[in-house]
């Protein structure tokens, strides 16, 4: 019978491994079937699995010799050492397997759950190897696994193949035979998709856990006693199971989804998998880092086992593609091709920017077998009493500064040398520079290499390490440094909530924090003991280029922006400023540049808020705020700087005579926010050997003035892309839905296409289908994970159109997509620095909206830490009524 030969099987698999073992000679296939009187087709392919496997080293040698893989000495006995996520995300459910194998009596049974292909076998295998590790099965006991799931038609079948039968019990049971539960007697028992099992099946094997005894099919009267460990997993939930056979099953453990587990387990999983392949293929593999930042936002059917099926595909597709050259073999994007159909979308995310090479060398992925560790040591108590006296004017700032100075450099000393595995390093390397990029661009911060790979083994350290620091009394210590740093504050703030997006990094963020706002102001170029300076400006980031151009040339963060709507009411100006006052030394005065006159009354408002004097200066220009900060970073008086800024800068024109207007796009958005200049720049990619600018204005201008908006006087205008419905009679205008669709294509053609080659225009074409999906547009407008921000944001738009009993279009829940991931990148961004509600000035909607869509989006605020205002409720229901 099939289920007879299957149930040798695992002997099979323990005896070849134990006789090379043994023999630590290489052998063949042929040796070792008559060795061990099997078939050389059955020991053949047993040794290609354990091949694949990393058990065994196969060598193509004529005839083909197989030989075992000896474990390093460095690595730990325990084989849980091995299991990826053991001292991480599975931390928890490995100690429970633990105890579960400790148990000195075979009644600690344990159930598995998880999706199908999470793991579920593999950590079965590992509970028993664990077992025998510590003693508490034989060495040579036994591992038998039944999949319930391929009798499920057939129970009698099920039943005599467990537990065995009697002959005559049945036609065609010629004598007497044992069941699998026999054959596992001293050792474990698996049960696969145990939820298949009858309810006669699970009231026989609760029997057993109570009893220790099973009777074979038509022995009824005559009890075997045995000593066998039991282990169940099932993909379904425990509702399919018997409520007497779930209480005689005292551990229970889950195993997530791939795409559930940390960035840095799937990223391991990834390399594992691929390292198998190196001693099948018998050959190194250089992965390209898209094949890598692709696998890592797999979430299809079947998980970790799906994956490993996708990864031998593709590495057979590569090896044979290369083969007879040398060096490492290739592993590009191309060779994942028929296996899209597994994946739930094409975009990727830049987790790693650097290709991979994986050879079937140990050390290469040593961090699988053992985890390395890297101790932080932060000097809280020297930090915390420096703090005190500072605040407390007990010491200097210089003496202040001093001390901050000496103890982060110390710690930097001791981690910078500690040694970590360079596939981690490099994961962990792109999101850090991505951050320190952006800081440096925004924000003056002066980023280098030694920088990068502190943050990269701080935060790795904090990750691995098992004594945790606690969190809570870091959290004082920043809250005490928040008014007198708020600059380095604010920068902390900002790479602590992006390395958690980037990377869902949630460990330590508080120690993190502090140690990124001390290590910022230690590094600081100045002291920083400036006027302070902000910039204010209506219109999408006018503010931000400005300050950001300033901060990025003089390598210090001196402007703090506020971008405004342009329909923005004063008193939200003036509230907002308040807030940045309250964290903010204002001892030595406050610059304020605006772009509009009427702005300048706010002094009376702001007043009472500041300690030092208060200037305001209007008509702000780039050339103004370099002037400024230069004379800051000189600490300048603050009438002083004033003075000479007017006396520079007065009113100066330049007239150039009519000129043919150049070509352009023009993008505009509703919320005036942002989501059309990032659209510029996607947009202007997918212009290849195409004259044509494309430029942005502000909707509420256009719906206005039509034709006569200012951007028709610049610029030729071809056609416009718009966010939200808008009423064009003299002029082309398109939704951004549409310009991936035929219509997009008629108008291009109809307008761009009078002017330029029609292989230039299809090219452009097709760079704009290809550019403007979802996803991708998404990973361009934000810095979120595209994959897990449209997932939520679906969750939540899907809850609003049932509280609102509407199915909104598809083209106007595209734009929502768009609107609410940039939404929520903004709030975490500029955390603190956002309107308070005003439901009287700025709130102009249904109450029951607004009752609806905070229902709906408050699974948004709670996953992200942030808190919908009312003027972002506003824009979304303009965007609903407009489209």
């Amino acid at each position: 019978m099939a289920w007879e030969r299957s149930m040798g099987k695992p002997g099979n698999k323990n005896n070849i491994i134990k006789l090379l073992q043994e023999s630590r000679n290489k052998q063949t296939a042929e040796e070792i079937a008559d060795c061990l009187g099997i078939q050389r087709n059955t020991a053949s392919a047993i040794l290609n699995e354990l091949a694949r496997d990393g058990i065994v080293r196969k060598e193509k040698t004529r005839p083909v010799m197989f030989s075992y893989i000896e474990n390093d000495s460095t690595f730990s006995d325990d084989p849980f050492a091995s299991f990826i996520g053991a001292d991480k995300s599975l931390k928890e459910t490995v100690e429970k397997c633990k105890l579960s194998a400790i148990y000195l009596k075979r009644d600690m049974p344990i159930l598995l759950f998880g999706p199908s292909g999470a793991g579920k076998s593999l950590l079965a295998e590992y509970i028993y190897k664990y077992a025998k590790y510590i003693h508490t099965i034989p060495e040579d006991a036994p591992f038998v696994v039944l999949n319930c799931a391929d009798y499920a038609n057939n129970k009698e079948l099920l039943s005599s193949v467990l537990f065995g039968y009697k002959k005559g019990a049945f036609t065609g049971a010629h004598r007497d035979t044992r069941g699998l539960i026999e054959e596992a007697d001293n050792g474990y028992l698996f049960l696969d998709e145990v939820h298949r099992l009858s309810p006669e099946g699970q009231e026989k094997l609760f029997h057993y856990m109570d009893k220790g005894v099973v009777s074979r099919v038509g022995d009824n009267g005559h009890n075997i006693e045995l000593n066998v460990r039991l282990i169940f997993a099932t993909t379904e939930g425990k509702e399919s199971m018997l409520d007497t056979f779930l209480r005689r099953i005292p551990v229970e453990v889950t195993l997530p989804p791939f795409h559930e587990r940390t960035l840095e387990e799937r990223y391991q999983l990834i390399i594992y998998m691929i390292h198998q392949e190196t001693f099948v293929m018998e050959c190194s593999f250089l992965v390209s880092s898209n094949v890598i930042n692709r696998l890592l936002t797999f979430q299809g059917k079947g998980n970790i086992g799906s994956l490993r099926n996708i990864l031998k595909l593709s590495c057979t597709k590569a090896y044979n593609e290369a083969e007879g050259k040398k060096g490492p073999v290739p592993l590009k994007l191309r060779h994942l091709s028929d296996t899209q159909k597994f994946m739930t979308g094409t975009g990727s995310v830049p987790y790693v920017n650097q290709d991979v090479e994986i050879s079937s060398e140990k050390e290469s992925v040593q961090y699988i077998f053992t985890t390395e560790q890297i101790h932080v040591y932060f000097p809280a108590e020297t930090i915390v009493t420096a703090v005190y006296e500072y605040l407390e004017k007990k010491i200097s700032k210089v003496r202040f500064r001093k001390i901050i100075y000496d103890e982060i450099n110390h710690m930097i000393d001791d981690v910078i040398y500690q040694e970590m595995d360079p596939f981690i390093q490099n994961l962990y390397n792109q999101a850090v520079n991505n951050i320190l990029v952006y800081l440096q661009d925004n924000y003056g911060l002066k980023y280098n290499g030694v920088m990068e790979m502190v943050f990269v083994k701080i935060l790795y350290a904090l990750n691995n390490q098992s004594d945790k620091p606690d969190d809570s009394q870091y959290e004082i210590i920043v809250r005490k440094l928040q008014p007198v740093m708020y600059r380095y504050y604010k920068m902390g703030l900002i790479f602590t909530e992006m390395i958690h997006q980037t990377m869902d990094y949630e460990s330590s963020p508080w120690f993190v924090r502090l140690f990124a706002m001390l290590y910022f102001y230690s590094m600081a170029k100045e002291d920083g003991d400036y006027t302070n300076a902000i910039i204010v400006s209506h219109g999408p980031a006018t503010a931000s280029s400005i300050a950001s151009t300033v901060n990025r040339v003089f390598e210090t963060y001196i402007f703090e922006a506020f971008d405004m709507a342009y329909d923005t009411p004063k008193s939200e100006i003036v509230s907002r400023i308040k807030k940045y006052l309250k964290n903010t030394n204002t001892s030595k005065g406050l610059l304020i540049f605006v772009d509009m006159g009427s702005l300048l009354s706010i002094s009376r408002d702001l007043k009472d808020d500041i300690e030092g004097d208060l200037g305001i200066v209007n008509n702000i220009t780039t050339e103004m705020a370099l002037e400024a900060g230069e004379r800051i970073l000189r600490h300048e008086d603050l009438q002083s700087i004033m003075d000479n800024i007017l006396s520079h800068h007065v009113t100066k024109k330049s007239y150039v005579p009519s000129r043919q207007k150049p070509k352009a796009i023009v993008l505009c958005c509703i919320t005036g926010l942002g989501t059309a200049v990032k659209m510029k720049t996607l947009l202007k990619e997918c212009l290849e050997g195409i004259e044509l600018e494309v430029v942005e204005t502000p909707f509420p201008d256009l719906q206005r003035d039509g034709s006569q908006c200012d951007v028709f006087r610049k610029y030729n205008v071809q056609f416009v892309v718009t966010t939200s419905k808008l009423e064009a009679e003299d002029y082309t205008a398109i939704h951004l839905n549409e310009l991936i669709d035929k219509r997009g294509e008629e108008v291009i053609y109809a307008t761009v296409g009078k002017y330029f080659d029609k292989e230039k225009v299809q090219k452009f074409i097709e760079n704009i289908v290809r550019s403007f999906t979802m996803r991708n547009l998404i990973g361009q407008l934000t810095i979120l994970n595209p994959d897990k921000i449209l997932d939520d944001v679906e969750k939540a738009l899907t809850r609003l159109e049932i509280l609102e009993g509407e199915n909104y279009p598809i083209d106007l829940k595209k734009m929502l997509y768009i609107h609410i991931c940039v939404m929520v990148e903004r709030l975490i961004l500029e955390k603190g620095q956002l309107s308070e509600s005003n439901p009287t000035q700025s709130l102009k909607c249904r109450e029951s909206f607004v009752k609806n869509l905070k229902e709906s989006f408050s699974v948004l605020e709670a996953q992200y830490n942030v808190s919908i205002n009312d003027m972002e409720i506003h824009m979304i229901y303009s965007l609903i009524k407009n489209v």
